[in-house]
């Protein structure tokens, strides 16, 4: 039920970060195309989570002399699979790193389009990192001002006019009945610091009590 996938070995790509962005979006894009005929051939809905992270590994073939494959280890690699598991909790198709973002830079390619979702401590992790949504679609362009808009308010901790953002947020961003996964997910984790309330040094990162 999973699939991993790396860049730069064994050759060298010095966009391996970009490639793996644009892979994710045009998996999302394809699946998109396709789950109509899963649906309808199937009876099945089919939906996926990628997450992306970029760092130094090791990479070789790992295991015994029986059994053993051509594949990377790695604390980088451990947070990819964090990163996978943070797209049902957010409800997003991709989420990357800031490690990521960095390197398609380095790389002297433009970044893919994107918002900000998130700064979040990681279970068996200290320091905070920023997650990244990079957008497989066009996403309605106020619906994204509005989205950091009350972002910004949730980490001044406003939390009644957070909530009214990131609800005019999801409106814009997803019409339908569904609405928004991370605007959604802010509204409920605000509704519950209202009444939990935050520790005095609180930096805004989010603390993941689960893998």
């Amino acid at each position: 039920d999973a699939v991993m996938a790396f860049w730069g070995a064994p050759l060298d790509q010095a966009k391996h970060a970009a490639n793996a962005c644009k892979s994710a979006k045009i998996m999302l894009q394809k699946l998109a195309e396709h789950r109509p005929r899963f649906q309808s051939q199937y009876g099945v809905e089919v939906n996926i989570g990628i997450g992306i992270n970029s760092g130094l590994v090791n990479v070789g073939n790992m295991g015994s002399d029986r059994i053993f494959e051509y594949t990377v280890i790695g604390d980088h690699v451990n947070l990819a699979s964090r990163l996978e598991g943070l797209t049902k909790y957010y409800g997003a198709g991709i989420v990357t790193s800031r490690f990521t973002f960095d390197l398609i830079l380095k790389g002297g390619e433009p970044l893919p389009a994107h918002r900000t979702l998130d700064s979040v401590k990681v279970k068996g992790k200290k320091e905070a990192i920023e997650l990244i949504q990079v957008l497989e679609r066009d996403y309605d362009a106020e619906g994204l001002k509005l989205f950091e808009e009350a972002r910004q308010l949730y980490l001044q901790q406003k939390w009644d006019e957070a909530i009214a953002r990131f609800k005019e947020a999801s409106a814009k961003l997803e019409p339908g009945e569904s609405g928004d996964g991370p605007s959604l997910m802010y509204i409920e984790r605000c509704q519950e610091l209202k009444t939990t309330g935050v520790e005095p040094d609180w930096d805004g990162a989010w603390k993941m009590t689960s893998k």
